[in-house]
């Protein structure tokens, strides 16, 4: 009977805790209901659940890129998920699993993810691996990219840029490098059937090559022959390159990666600010109080210089936050806004390193920032969300109790509290609206970007909210971050057109121009000018010598001169 009883307690005890399951595995009990939602103005419209292995598995990172939310474990596991329907895009391992993980990052490409001490790049919409690689010092926050590098920050406070090619860029670099491999195969396979080695193995090295020179070869005159063996030969090689897909490589010969030294340990992911064809600008902390901005220009492709560092009270523990330039501003600077341990709130102009305010809770501070139009809320460890108004610093207003940012609409700010729960906030004054229960989800996604609310627990549960009348999703400062990638996407064409007008500045009519006015051989003019009057005087005097008189010495050379002659020669005397 015993163990009959509990054989029955345990059935009895396993369909409890099955009732309590929804259908996809979550609990019911941390999900919001809808009709719940629907009482505070809100509507669920999807959660999902993140397969999370229940003994050691925990949900760690959430990051959004524009529509996709991508959800990572502390095994190594990422998911990609629509952040309008919930409908998971792909899952992968990216990495080995015994290892943690870094925060990844996207940008409109690309996904990086930092496992252990390798770096992964995949494609951000398929999950694809594109490309990884060892990273040989030690790393101890997550990376951030740009259109065409990858930024990592360092322990020794070093921030190291690789380089990324995508197919179609460097054509000639890729070329001259393939022949230098081919080159370096050769010489290789040559040594090795010189040399005293054993002929088994070069037999098998030659016939390697052998063998890649007639696919190559193949391939070749495939091209030549019709289209349809193209498309044939493209089906073969497609398992083949899957290994180097198409869509981005590394150039393993290109020049070493390029780094910026600073002082101090980079212990915080850095931002990405600029992000154009003429130059990247990147900024991020050190816990020596520094806060850094390097920049690669156009014109120095090799160099990730230091443009300014500004020195804080105490150090800077959160990621800064970035407010773009106005694009209808000429010559607008972007805003750079750090907070650091103390409370204080630093707005820096990314150009010049400027301060334009400074503002202070004068209470620790470990919560990042978020910039949202002419507003900046900053929350405090203790308690408190504070509104700055972007430009002056001017504080607008405070709330208690708030210890972290979670997203904006056009007239409420969500935001949770020191207990756990969702507050809805009046976004002009700050007033409390209304309350959430939400203290079971402890993960809140910091959304500074839309209006959707993300909340997640460590077990894996992923529910979005939004305002029920906001069907489509509000980005914020949509022109800003429209001007920025509009900016981005002509990259390639404007050294084209500089090349283009290098010729006409050669042309050097406007030299010939300025040389014109320079005669100063027609100078000897006005000297001629001064010796005619001289002549003139002197005849003059000697007419009036004439007249006087003078007979015989009024003409120094004894020549008759006019009816003075013939007077001489009628007068003997």
């Amino acid at each position: 009977m015993c163990p009959r009883f509990l054989f029955l307690a345990f059935t009895a005890a396993v369909a409890v805790f099955a009732a309590t399951l929804s259908p996809l595995g979550a609990r019911a009990g941390d999900l919001i209901p809808e009709t719940a939602a629907a009482q505070h103005g809100l509507t669920r419209p999807w959660f999902a659940q993140v397969g999370v292995d229940s003994g050691q598995g925990q949900l760690r990172d959430l990051v959004l890129y524009k529509n996709v939310l991508y959800a990572q474990t502390n095994k190594a596991v990422v998911h990609a998920i629509d952040a309008e329907t919930g409908k998971t895009l792909w899952c992968k391992q990216v990495g080995n699993p015994r290892y943690p993980s870094l925060p990844p990052d996207a940008n409109r490409d690309l996904l990086a993810v930092i496992n252990s001490a390798r770096l992964y790049v995949l494609d951000r919409l398929t999950g694809d691996l594109l490309y990884q690689r060892k990273i040989q010092d030690a790393v101890d926050a997550g990376p951030v990219l740009s259109a065409k590098r990858v930024y990592i920050p360092m322990s020794n406070g070093k921030l190291i840029a690789y380089r990324l090619v995508r197919q179609g860029e460097g054509k000639e670099e890729s070329a001259k490098i393939a022949e230098k491999e081919s080159l370096k195969g050769t010489e290789k396979a040559s040594s090795k059937g010189s040399g005293k080695g054993s002929p088994k193995g070069t037999a098998k090295s030659a016939d390697k090559e052998g063998s890649k020179g007639t696919e190559e070869g193949s391939a070749e005159t495939a091209e030549k022959e019709s289209p349809k063996e193209k498309k044939s030969l493209a089906e073969e090689k497609s398992p083949a390159d899957a290994e180097h897909p198409p869509m981005l490589r590394l150039l393993q010969q290109a020049p070493p990666p390029v780094f910026c030294q600073s002082f101090g340990q980079a212990l915080v992911q850095p931002v990405m600010l600029r992000n154009n064809s003429s130059e990247e600008t990147v900024v991020w902390p050190t816990d020596h109080s520094y806060l850094n901005v390097g920049f690669i220009g156009r014109s120095a492709q090799e160099l990730l210089t230091l443009r300014f560092r500004v020195q804080t009270s105490t150090p800077i523990i959160t990621r800064p936050a970035y407010f773009p330039a106005d694009p209808k501003v000429p010559g607008d600077s972007g805003l750079i806004i750090a907070v650091s341990r103390d409370g204080d709130v630093h707005a820096v102009q990314e150009k010049n390193g400027e301060y334009l305010w400074r503002f202070s809770t004068a209470e620790p501070t470990v919560a990042a920032p978020a910039v949202i139009g002419s507003h900046v809320y900053v929350s405090t460890q203790l308690g408190g969300m504070y509104c700055l108004e972007t430009m002056s610093g001017k504080n607008l207003w405070i709330t208690p109790h708030v210890v972290q940012f979670v997203a904006a609409s056009k007239a409420r700010v969500y935001a949770a509290d020191s207990l756990g729960r969702l507050l809805v906030l009046n976004a002009d004054n700050g007033g409390v609206l209304d309350v959430l229960a939400t203290e079971n989800i402890p993960i809140r996604l910091h959304n500074a970007d839309t209006d959707r609310i993300f909340l997640a627990d460590n077990t894996g549960l992923i529910q979005c909210l939004h305002e029920i009348e906001q069907s489509e999703p509000l980005v914020h400062d949509k022109d800003r971050r429209e001007a920025a990638e509009a900016e981005e996407q002509p990259a390639e064409p404007k050294p084209e057109v500089t090349e283009k007008e290098k010729p006409a500045k050669k042309e050097k009519p406007a030299k010939k121009e300025h040389t014109a006015p320079k005669e100063p051989k027609e100078r000897p003019a006005p000297k001629a000018t001064k010796e005619r009057p001289a002549p003139k005087e002197r005849v003059k005097k000697a007419v009036k010598k004439k007249q006087a008189g003078a007979g015989a010495d009024a003409n120094p050379f004894n020549q008759p001169a006019g009816n003075a002659g013939k007077d001489n020669k009628a007068n003997p005397f």
